[in-house]
């Protein structure tokens, strides 16, 4: 029950309103008339044409990025020493709307100082980045077709002719660097080739020096030869000396135990009458064999062997003794050649440690000279390749090499404002809104008054 008087409560408020503005048609419809005439008034009278030119340039060479360049020597800057630089299009279409571009533009097409400024060309024109390509676009619009087309093309030469410019003072800025690191670098050759031409003179040759190092070396190695070869003379002496006074000893004790078994004299016991000698000596003394035949004669003489054994034992003995010696001269000897030796190659070392240390000097001073001229070479090289590179692209134009015109602006035919029939329709929807609600706010006007009597 209560959904169906809601419907009609709606049903009838619905009903006033279209009787409202049926009852208001009269005003609405001079309402929306007063609009039309209005905006019909200004856009075919008063609202001026807008003209669209726009002209295209084709960049290459462009960075995806600015990128800082790590310059850390001279080298480094001599190689980004370049008129192609690299930029990325945001940087060129900042370029494009830069005070000299556009005064270039005032000046070249002798537009008026007081009405075309710095300022109201950046409002006419505009410079859009086409989407994933390199092409720029420059658009400008004015109240003029002729006027939107000379802007727009003398944007793009003015701008072109900004770049050349720029790399024209970059070109000679270059080139009078290279002049003077030139001059800077060719004395710093000329002192890098005296000063090693002089240290040859005080010093002599290096080569010699290395052979007369590389003697002392084989002299220490022969030294180091001969010390080897004496230590093991010496061995061999000694051992042999060793098993001569071994051998000797061995013989000495041999004949003391045979000399302790042999008797030192032997004893012989005869009758007087069988020496003869005495028999006759003893006779001419009145004494007769009968006397003499009960006498015996007991005689004592040294053993012809332990004589023998005892010379024997002697001459060993003089043999061991110098084995002995022969021992002691053999340790002096070697104490004497290895003292010899040992000073000689410390002489050596000496001499070879001082060489080492001065040759090793030398070779430095020598690398680091021959660096320098090395270094002061390819750097003056380089200076001049790179002069050379320059003088030969200086008459290049960059901006015509990294800009060009991809499309140059026409005069258009047709304004892309005002759009009159959007206009219009603009007008009656708004008059029609307007009017409606005029006819809606005097119609409750009405009824409150009505209400308040």
């Amino acid at each position: 029950m209560e959904t169906k008087q809601n419907y009609e409560y709606d049903e009838i408020s619905l009903k006033e309103l279209i009787e409202t503005i049926i009852k208001g048609k009269k005003t609405i419809i001079v309402i929306t008339s007063i609009v039309l005439i209005l905006a019909s008034i200004y856009t075919f009278a008063i609202q001026k044409p807008v003209y669209e030119s726009k002209t295209v340039l084709l960049a290459s060479n462009v960075a995806s990025k600015v990128t800082k360049e790590n310059i850390t020597d001279i080298t480094s800057y001599i190689n980004n020493l370049s008129i192609q630089n690299s930029n990325t299009l945001e940087t060129y279409k900042q370029q494009i709307k830069s005070p000299n571009v556009f005064e270039n533009v005032i000046k070249t097409l002798k537009l008026d100082k007081e009405k075309y400024t710095v300022d109201s060309l950046s409002n006419i024109v505009r410079v859009n980045l086409i989407k994933d390509t390199n092409l720029i676009e420059i658009s400008a619009k004015t109240t003029s077709a002729n006027l939107s087309e000379q802007i727009a093309n003398a944007t793009s030469d003015s701008f072109i002719n900004f770049i050349n410019n720029i790399n024209e003072k970059k070109v000679n800025q270059s080139v009078e660097f290279l002049k003077v690191k030139i001059e800077e670098q060719d004395a710093k050759l000329k002192t890098a080739m005296s000063k090693y031409e002089q240290f040859l003179k005080d010093n002599g040759s290096i080569t010699s020096l290395k052979n007369a190092q590389a003697n002392l070396y084989i002299d220490q190695k022969n030294i180091k030869t001969k010390f080897d070869n004496l230590e093991s003379n010496y061995q061999d002496d000694i051992l042999n000396n060793e098993i001569n006074v071994k051998k000797s000893e061995n013989k000495l004790e041999s004949y003391k135990s045979v000399i302790s078994s042999v008797d030192k004299t032997l004893k012989t016991n005869e009758s007087i009458v069988n020496n003869d000698l005495l028999r006759e000596s003893l006779s001419e003394n009145g004494l007769s064999l009968k006397d003499l035949s009960g006498i015996n004669l007991v005689t004592e003489s040294y053993n012809a062997n332990y004589l023998a054994l005892t010379s024997q034992e002697n001459q060993e003995k003089i043999k061991l003794k110098s084995f002995l010696e022969e021992k002691n001269l053999i340790i002096e000897k070697y104490k004497k050649e290895k003292t010899l030796l040992k000073n000689k190659l410390d002489a050596l070392d000496k001499e070879i440690n001082a060489n080492e240390v001065k040759l090793s000097e030398l070779m430095h001073t020598n690398d680091l000279l021959n660096n320098e001229i090395t270094n002061a070479k390819k750097t003056y090289e380089l200076l001049l390749n790179k002069y050379d590179e320059i003088k030969i692209t200086e008459s290049v134009k960059a901006g015509e090499v990294n800009i060009i015109v991809n499309s140059k602006a026409y005069t258009p035919n047709h304004p892309i404002s005002p759009n009159k029939k959007l206009n219009l329709a603009i007008a009656f929807v708004l008059g029609l809104m307007i009017s409606v609600f005029i006819v809606f706010f005097m119609a409750m006007w009405k009824s409150d008054s009505n209400k308040v009597k």
